[in-house]
């Protein structure tokens, strides 16, 4: 049986949009997507981007291409650089090295030893201290580690800087990334949730349970095996009320796509993936073989028939793929990415919400590989909508 196809997650890069405002690189609305063309003069295939009809709007030139986040995207060329470029195709900014994504106006960057965070003017927003770990949240924070304990940075507006506030003496134990103005910290009491004035909203209570943040002020309060209370797992407020228990038979729930109000999990009973609200509420039963979580309204899941398909929230199916060879990205700007592949040579092919071709080509068996970004909870790196096409530089 047919399983949705995963590819490796490189850390590719999208630049943030000039107005530097805390805008996602999910809800990015370039209308410009990558696409390939075979060039007879170079017998190679380049790649450039096609507007919603087809279209070359920037002309086929590059090795490799990412789609456009918050306006920027990446491309490399024949020196194997990277480079930023803007919807009309002008190089910004390059790099000897792999150039990282924007997350919320910030990306970490690499010079030989040196690594730091960039602004969206090219400017070192921070030098960074080996002990930071994650990219920059909506929120404007990103946690770190120093010798007294774990706590946070946070981003100056005025500066565009990332600095260590001189208010956010907390210290924690463990310091975990923000999603939606939550995140979970542990103490010598245990785990707790704090918004990000680092006020706690769910103190830790010295209970041995565990937490994950789903994001939407959905959590998972999971009881470990030598706990003594008597409560089961369950879904939580970032308060730590209670919203529902969890059946025994749920588990590996994903944290939720930005800006999308389900997300996928794990039916042990049955062996199908299901879909939650942000209460935690079953909304589409268990049924699926597999699947690519939300996006834009719409996910990717396999059937028992074998074959991939696009349903959106009302379970219904909008289009399935014909071929069990054949697999899709997830939609992005209204367009899905559809792959087949073959021993030699894939066809690439941009379909619409119907399932009506747009654009193809003939290229490379390279994979269309999914790229950033993508909730930090989800550990198994499943990607979350954007992606990139081509051979990388080396």
């Amino acid at each position: 049986m047919k399983k949705v196809t995963y590819f490796a997650v490189i850390l590719i890069t999208v630049l943030f949009c000039a107005c530097n405002t805390f805008v996602s690189p999910q809800t990015d609305t370039t209308e410009l997507w990558p696409a390939g063309k075979y060039i007879e003069e170079t017998n190679s295939i380049l790649y450039g981007y096609i507007n919603r009809k087809g279209e070359f709007v920037i002309k086929p030139q590059y090795r490799y291409a990412t789609t456009f986040s918050c306006g920027y995207a990446i491309v490399t060329d024949d020196n194997n650089k990277y480079y930023y470029i803007n919807k009309y195709g002008t190089k910004l900014f390059s790099s000897e090295e792999d150039i990282e994504p924007f997350y919320y106006g910030y990306a970490i960057y690499r010079d030989g030893r040196e690594t730091g965070f960039l602004n969206t003017l090219f400017n070192i927003a921070r030098q960074a201290d080996r002990h930071v770990y994650g990219n920059m949240s909506k929120d404007g924070l990103i946690p770190y580690s120093s010798e007294d304990g774990y706590c946070y940075l946070r981003v100056n507006k005025t500066t565009k800087t990332i600095e260590k506030n001189k208010k956010d003496t907390a210290r924690f134990d463990y310091a975990g990334v923000f999603i939606d103005g939550y995140a979970i910290v542990k103490t010598e009491y245990g785990y707790g949730i704090i918004n990000t004035e680092l006020d706690f909203t769910m103190k830790p209570k010295g209970e041995a349970y565990e937490l994950q943040n789903l994001g939407h002020g959905l959590f998972i309060k999971s009881y470990l095996e030598n706990n003594t209370n008597s409560h089961s797992n369950c879904f939580i407020d970032p308060k730590g009320i209670i919203l529902t228990e969890i059946n025994n038979n749920i588990s590996r729930v994903r944290s939720f796509t930005e800006e999308e109000n389900l997300t996928a999990f794990y039916d042990e009973s049955t062996g199908k993936y299901g879909f939650i609200d942000t209460k935690g509420n079953i909304a589409i039963e268990p049924q699926y073989d597999d699947y690519l979580n939300f996006s834009e309204g719409y996910a990717v899941v396999v059937s028992s028939d074998g074959l991939e398909k696009i349903i959106n929230k009302q379970n219904t199916v909008v289009f399935t793929l014909k071929e069990e060879e054949e697999s899709m990205t997830y939609m992005h700007n209204g367009l899905i990415l559809t792959t087949t592949h073959g021993e030699d040579r894939a066809i690439f092919s941009y379909r619409d919400t119907k399932g009506d071709v747009i654009y193809s080509w003939e290229g490379e068996p390279y994979p269309a590989l999914p790229c950033a970004p993508r909730r930090f909870s989800n550990a198994d790196g499943r990607p979350v909508k954007h992606y990139a096409i081509g051979g990388c530089g080396d």
